[in-house]
């Protein structure tokens, strides 16, 4: 190796890697030694301290790239500039510049990259028939395997066919997958050929659902189901349209207070406005109109028969020309001198039927085509089998007691206290509020195994047990012949039961329980038995 001298100039080179210096080992007793480049930077790779100088980052397609940066170098302080676009693939946007305010990122419609549009709801379909871009497409069903919905063209003639969810994005054929815009601006719309009330649609004209599919600016009437889908926002041949598909159909606009719906031919509601003050509505037949009151200050009816209004004496017309006056007081009906009348008087709160013109009338009241009741000034007379039904009683005079029941019906007597015998027995009852009358019969063939009291049990209702008010029977017939038997009336043996009974002896009159003979082969007792029901 030749010596370094410190005077001697010597001349510039780059340096490499393998290039090597000369350096002083200090664990080698100072021993002079020869060090590359490559190995001095390694030993101090990660770790030191400075200022860096240059530093480049470089996005590119695939991701960033660290490289040194001799054009720009950092020198004290400075800032990280990251050139080149990222591709999607790769967790990108593709994308170069921002969009627009109010823009969304979506993929485009090639499905190739994102882009920035404006705001719009898209859905998937699957079109049933041929459509074209613009067409109102109604729900037909739905393709589970693909999960998307089939759609076809909406005709507001055909409620089958209706509502419309959307528009047709592009043209489709049978069964091939596409969009529907349910929300948002649709450009490139031949606005022009629109059916229109003018020669073409203007900006701001509402769209339709048309009759027989496709869009029009022209009002559905008649039965048509009418459904507004867009509104104009370019009218042009490349004409904008604002879609805003809801699925309602027939909605009316709120109406003024005061107002009415009138139907014209074509089965179009509109409003009719509040008439003037004592103004009524009347009909020509075809259409109804606010035009004033006639007839002065009473109602007429005239016509050759009577059909439909109930007039006096079987007439054949019907003329009570002013004699339905409604005033601040009372109603009345043929109120004229002689006619029967109906009269309700608003200050005695009175209504009265007949002798309103000072005659004696009698009233007729119909039901069914039969005359159910007849009122007179002497009586009121129910007529035809007619029942008349008090839901709360009845009550006589204004001291007398409410009569709430009357009642009818069937019972059956039972030999009770009597060990196994064989009878038949029967009775009814009548039962007036509270008050209740019970005849029994019983026929008994063979007698119980013992002498028993003699109880009859099963009265229909429960009777009371205070003093006073307890009932008694009265025999009619029995047939016993012994003493134990010879039944002379009864008293209450329970809620639901009677004891009958018996004199104690042929010259004693004190009354004793009667006994169920059971030596006797056949014997009959009948009575009846009065007492005061619980209710």
């Amino acid at each position: 190796m030749a010596k370094i001298s410190n005077t001697t100039s010597y001349p510039n080179a780059t340096p490499a890697a393998n290039d090597y210096v000369i350096g002083t080992d200090i664990d080698d007793n100072n021993a002079t030694k020869t060090f590359k480049l490559q190995e001095i930077a390694n030993l101090y790779a990660g770790s030191g301290s400075g200022t860096v100088t240059s530093v480049g980052l470089d996005g590119g397609a695939t991701g960033l790239t660290i490289t040194s940066d001799t054009t720009n170098p950092i020198t004290t302080t400075g800032t990280f500039t990251l050139g080149g676009t990222l591709a999607v693939a790769n967790g990108g946007t593709g994308l170069s510049a921002l969009g627009t305010r109010s823009q969304v990122m979506s993929v485009n419609n090639g499905a190739t990259g994102l882009e920035f549009a404006d705001p719009k709801v898209i859905e998937t379909i699957e079109a049933n028939e041929n459509l074209v871009k613009g067409d109102p497409l109604y729900i037909v069903s739905w393709n589970n395997g693909t999960s998307t919905a089939v759609v076809g063209k909406a005709d507001a003639s055909d409620s089958n066919k209706m509502p419309c969810v959307g528009l047709a994005q592009e043209n489709l054929t049978t069964g091939a997958t596409g969009e529907m815009m349910v929300v948002g601006l649709m450009d490139q719309v031949d606005v022009n050929a629109i059916p229109s009330s003018g020669p073409n649609p203007l900006v701001n004209d509402v769209i339709y659902v048309a009759s027989g599919g496709g869009l029009t600016s022209i009002k559905p009437t008649g039965t048509n189901l009418i459904q507004n889908i867009a509104i104009v926002v370019n009218a042009s041949a490349q004409g904008t349209l604002q879609i805003t598909a809801i699925g309602r159909t027939n909605d009316l606009p709120n109406l003024p207070e005061g107002s009415i719906w009138l139907g014209d031919s074509n089965g179009v509601p509109s409003a009719l406005g509040i008439g003037a003050n004592t103004y009524v509505l009347t009909s020509n037949g075809t259409t109804a109109s606010w035009a004033a009151a006639t007839g002065g200050s009473g109602i007429s009816f005239n016509g050759t028969t009577a059909s439909g209004i109930v007039s006096r004496g079987g007439a054949t017309t019907a003329d009570v020309s002013s004699d339905i006056i409604v005033a601040g007081s009372q109603i009345l009906f043929d109120g004229s001198a002689g006619n029967t009348g109906v009269k309700y008087d608003l200050g005695t709160n009175k209504f009265q039927i007949g002798a309103i013109g000072g005659g004696v009338d009698t009233v007729d009241i119909y039901s069914a085509g039969v005359n159910s009741l007849t009122i007179s000034s002497t009586v009121s007379q129910f007529k035809n089998s007619s029942h008349t039904l008090f839901d709360n009683g009845i009550k006589l005079g204004s001291t007398g007691e409410t009569l709430d029941a009357y009642e009818e019906g069937t019972w059956t007597p039972v030999m009770f206290n009597s060990t196994s015998p064989s009878y038949t027995s029967s009775g009814t009852y009548i039962k007036i509020g509270k008050k209740v009358t019970v005849w029994f019969y019983i026929n008994c063939t063979v007698g119980g195994s013992a002498s028993v009291a003699s109880y009859i049990s099963g009265l229909p209702f429960n009777a009371v047990a205070v003093n006073g008010r307890r009932g008694t029977a009265v025999i009619n017939q029995n047939t016993g012949n012994s003493a134990s038997v010879n039944y002379v009336g009864g008293k209450p043996g329970g809620a639901t039961t009677i004891i009958l009974q018996k004199y104690t002896s042929g010259t004693s009159y004190v009354l004793a329980n009667g006994e169920w003979p059971n030596t006797q082969g056949n014997f009959t007792v009948e009575g009846q038995y009065t007492y005061y029901s619980l209710a």
